[in-house]
């Protein structure tokens, strides 16, 4: 996951476009013929690409979070696309993705009907690299949208681990990302508590929209609590944003109106 300056979000209304194309046979085509010949050697991934097609399409398609959390080509090959802003193969996954939205929209309703007005918190340990660190230190209160579908947890412990693979990295810094939500803020990108329907209950997963805003609220370097003085990552604190309310959105979004 990478943040993008909203004062540049031409990607966010071009995914926003791809996301509203009307579903085809082709479009599934393209897709699996890609995957395909993406993984032509690796028998293991094609095996799974043939079980993609067979238990997804053929069986249950409402299962496409599902298949999103799972670790294999799909989720690969998609935030490999998302990461890289490649527009050409984000478009090639264009139905999986109507799909997974049209899933997280079902499930933010619910959830939006069960907590609506509570305040949450939820975590995503990663490494950036000391120059991102740097953009996002330098520019505390702007507007930034994720530029992939974003999976969180509630439990800050969990989010750490993911920052354990190597404390005496110099060109990559640990973060954690804290993303305070309030859930009476009614938004355009859905998000919701996926824990039921992920490959990975276990981790108390919420998971955002591509394009979903937050503003920067604070950074600070903290310590690891397990005894290693050392070990230090860096907390960065960040709200959701009202994209209908927040007068600083609208002037930068209208030359991309859809």
């Amino acid at each position: 996951m990478s943040l993008r300056s909203v004062s540049t979000e031409r990607f966010y209304y071009y995914t926003n476009l791809i996301a509203k194309m009307l579903q085809t046979p082709d479009a599934k085509r393209e897709m699996i013929e890609e995957c395909k010949q993406y993984y032509r050697n690796d028998q293991c991934e094609l095996k799974k690409i043939d079980k993609f097609v067979n238990e997804y399409y053929e069986k249950h398609k409402g299962s496409a979070i599902w298949w999103y959390t799972h670790d294999s080509f799909l989720y690969r090959r998609l935030n490999d696309a998302c990461r890289t802003e490649d527009i050409d193969l984000i478009y090639t996954f264009r139905n999986f993705i109507s799909d997974l939205l049209q899933q997280l929209q079902e499930e933010y309703k619910k959830f939006y009907e069960d907590i609506c007005g509570v305040r949450i918190t939820v975590y995503r340990g990663q490494w950036i690299s000391s120059y991102e660190l740097k953009q996002l230190r330098n520019n505390i209160g702007s507007l930034y949208s994720i530029n992939t579908f974003l999976s969180t947890t509630g439990d800050l412990n969990v989010a750490l681990r993911f920052t354990d693979i190597n404390c005496e990295c110099s060109q990559l810094q640990a973060v954690v990302f804290q993303y305070n939500i309030d859930t009476s803020i009614i938004t355009k990108r859905p998000y919701a508590d996926i824990r039921l329907l992920s490959s990975k209950p276990s981790e108390e997963e919420v998971m955002f929209s591509m394009g979903t805003i937050f503003e920067i609220q604070s950074i600070e370097q903290k310590a690891k609590d397990d005894g290693n003085k050392n070990c230090t990552y860096w907390s960065i604190e960040m709200k959701l944003v009202n994209e209908d309310e927040d007068e600083r959105i609208a002037p930068i979004l209208k030359n991309f109106e859809i």
